[in-house]
């Protein structure tokens, strides 16, 4: 019998523009905050992919320029507004304009996460984000880390259970669930071929403090290789 094997994925690892973006019109400070990139999430999930010998896939742009986690149909698919911080270049784009950035970042993006799903003989794929400990000035979210799923529950209520059993204040669904349509990766990959998927949120501010990424990649490293013993 083959035993499932994780690949991992990080949508927003980048800060990164192509070149003749221009900066979107924005200071270079604001690729420096969660509007432009999942802080620590790409380092995380570099780290989760060499503790397992996985396949990663890192997202090479920011998502500022195109959300590889949004349908191309999507009105946050390129966004004109983040955060309370308003998009310059994004405003007003053509069709044609559109539909570059799509073949520049979004299509190469999905087509090698898909070339990963297919080396493995029998997937976990894992999407791994950060989320702020606020988001626009609203209630601190009190959660170390979310595990975001939707109708596959094989993965997601083991790793839940390993994750409180750390003793970590666990987020099912939260602070974002997989269950809201504008979620894209994990629904392409995983759920449209029946493999087995979850969505993994770190808090930014963990995963940015000293040693934070080593740290989480073994708290959820743990969790991960738990969850997986039950399959």
């Amino acid at each position: 019998m083959v035993s499932p094997s994780f690949v991992f994925a990080c949508d927003h690892a980048s800060a990164a523009l192509p070149a003749g973006a221009n900066g979107l019109g924005l200071s270079p400070s604001a690729f420096t905050r969660h509007i432009a990139l999942d802080l620590g999430a790409g380092a995380l999930t570099a780290a989760l992919g060499e503790r397992f010998a996985a396949p990663v896939v890192l997202a090479p742009f920011s998502r500022l320029y195109i959300d590889c986690n949004r349908r191309l149909d999507d009105l946050t698919s390129i966004p004109q507004m983040s955060d309370g911080t308003a998009i310059p270049g994004n405003q007003g784009l053509s069709p044609e304009a559109r539909a570059e950035r799509a073949r520049v970042a979004f299509h190469s993006y999905h087509a090698a996460v898909a070339a990963a799903c297919a080396q493995v003989a029998k997937p976990i794929l894992v999407a791994v984000h950060s989320f702020t400990p606020a988001l626009a000035g609203a209630t601190p979210r009190p959660w170390n880390v979310g595990v975001l799923w939707d109708r596959d529950a094989a993965l997601a209520l083991p790793l839940l259970a390993a994750l409180r059993s750390a003793g970590l204040c666990v987020g099912d669904n939260l602070p974002y669930s997989l269950r809201h349509p504008a979620r894209y990766t994990l629904e392409r990959h995983g759920e449209a071929w029946g493999r087995y998927h979850v969505g993994l949120e770190v808090r930014q501010d963990l995963l940015m403090a000293t040693g934070g990424v080593v740290r989480w990649a073994r708290v959820v490293g743990d969790a991960l290789a738990a969850a997986r013993a039950t399959l």
